[in-house]
């Protein structure tokens, strides 16, 4: 079997490298999918799209859907596995409707089923209250997207030099397009990227954290929340919130997001400080391996779904918490 990895971002991609080594696959050869990104990924292959500088195209989904749809051309991969981020879906999503193939979000195992000869993959559904189990048909490439927090493996990887480097100029991939989908090329010129901003300094991989202090909206006032943020500083946790705090309110910005519609965590702890515990938002942490909730509302539904359950004003927990854990911790 001939397994594709590919990401936007390169961190991803050697996370990405181990991961294979833990699957249940006969696996032939491994095709790794990078842009501007010439370090070594023990792969039999290693194709670098090669930008020039141009720092629009990793940004530009429709234009990296197509690429892939050219390397897949070229080299017949028969799954491309990926991460489950916005830049990646957006880009798989592309590829995915040009072959006319299906595509699975969020796995989080992926298994190969003797009897059938297919790959089998599980998700969570139902803000994780139920899995669902999906096995692909004969159509090839399979697409699979790895849920975020499900590429952690054990150990270190050491990574040999690739069999086989190729560096390909983005210019000559477009040229491609042009000569062998020219249908395609010509809706390049209908999108226009308007504007990157640079994400802003200190911005989190919510992802990707181990402890997570969440907060919803039993804060009053955006200057509140640094009694979540001090509590994170003490613990060394990253700060999330709900989908209102992100959205609605513009307090904190949409990477610290956690819900159905924003990022998907698998912390050791998460603590949710004034949130009601909507679907929407449990289906972003459900995952979770130790839920605590703090909130005034003693019918608040995240108390029906979390570990443990504190029924008080975080206007005057908080703070008391975050001192004893101070002078515990030394911190």
């Amino acid at each position: 079997m001939r397994i594709a990895i590919f990401s936007v971002f390169s961190d991803e991609l050697k996370q990405l490298r181990t991961y294979l080594n833990n699957l249940n696959l006969s696996i032939s050869n491994i095709i790794a999918i990078s842009i501007d990104y010439k370090e070594s990924l023990n792969a039999s292959l290693h194709i670098n799209i090669n930008t020039n500088g141009n720092t629009n195209a990793p940004f530009n989904y429709f234009l990296l859907g197509m690429i892939l749809r050219i390397l897949y051309e070229m080299e017949n991969f028969d799954v491309i596995i990926s991460t489950s981020i916005p830049e990646n879906i957006d880009a798989l999503s592309v590829f995915s409707q040009l072959l006319g193939v299906d595509m699975i979000s969020n796995a989080v195992t992926i298994n190969y089923d003797k009897n059938s000869g297919k790959i089998v993959t599980t998700k969570y559904i139902l803000a994780g209250k139920a899995k669902l189990t999906s096995m692909f048909t004969e159509k090839k490439p399979y697409i699979i997207l790895i849920a975020p927090g499900y590429l952690k493996s054990s150990g270190s990887e050491t990574y040999i030099n690739d069999n086989k480097y190729i560096d390909i100029n983005i210019e000559e991939l477009i040229k491609m397009i042009r000569d062998k989908f020219n249908k395609y090329y010509e809706l390049l010129g209908q999108i226009e990227t308007l504007s990157i901003k640079e994400k802003p300094k200190g911005g989190v991989r919510i992802e990707d954290a181990e402890l997570i202090v969440s907060v919803g909206r039993g804060f009053k006032k955006r200057e509140d929340l640094k009694l979540a943020f001090e509590l994170a500083e003490v613990l060394g946790a990253e700060v999330g919130c709900s989908r209102p705090i992100a959205a609605d309110l513009k307090w904190l910005s949409e990477d610290h997001w956690i819900g159905l519609s924003g990022r998907r965590v698998r912390p050791r702890l998460y603590i949710a400080i004034g949130i009601s515990g909507q679907p929407q938002h449990l289906a972003g942490m459900m995952e979770s391996r130790t839920v605590v909730v703090i909130n005034n509302d003693p019918n608040a539904p995240f108390f029906r779904n979390c570990d443990y359950g504190v029924v008080e004003d975080l206007y005057s927990f908080i703070p008391a918490l975050t001192r004893r854990l101070r002078d515990i911790l030394k911190r």
